[in-house]
């Protein structure tokens, strides 16, 4: 669609054409992903004028109004001692396990 023409036609395209049409992309890239960011530019400085810095002192992002973009990966945890929050829950319940199979062991 964004070539302006049908899956026919384009079977039809010679290999030439089409990887022109590629190497044109890479340069000027069109179609969803694009028209998605434009979007949300515009969504992002239309809330941004009418913003109240006080209740919201952060701008908005073009980022928090993209609805095909890729999620970023969350931060990772912070480590103490190498290991996370969970990682240390899960060690503290380990050796209060263990405390208790001992103590069952030694009232047999």
């Amino acid at each position: 669609m964004a070539l302006g023409k049908t899956v026919g036609e384009i079977e039809q395209m010679p290999q030439a054409e089409f990887v022109e049409w590629m190497e044109f992309y890479d340069i000027e890239p069109f179609g969803l992903p694009v028209a998605d960011v434009f979007h949300a530019h515009g969504l992002a400085v239309h809330l941004n004028m009418q913003r109240d810095q006080k209740s919201r002192p952060e701008p908005f992002a073009i980022e928090d109004f993209r609805l095909f973009a890729e999620r970023q990966q969350p931060k990772p945890e912070a480590l103490v001692d190498g290991l996370t929050a969970e990682q240390w829950r899960l060690k503290f319940a380990m050796d209060r396990f263990e405390y208790q199979q001992k103590q069952a062991k030694a009232q047999d």
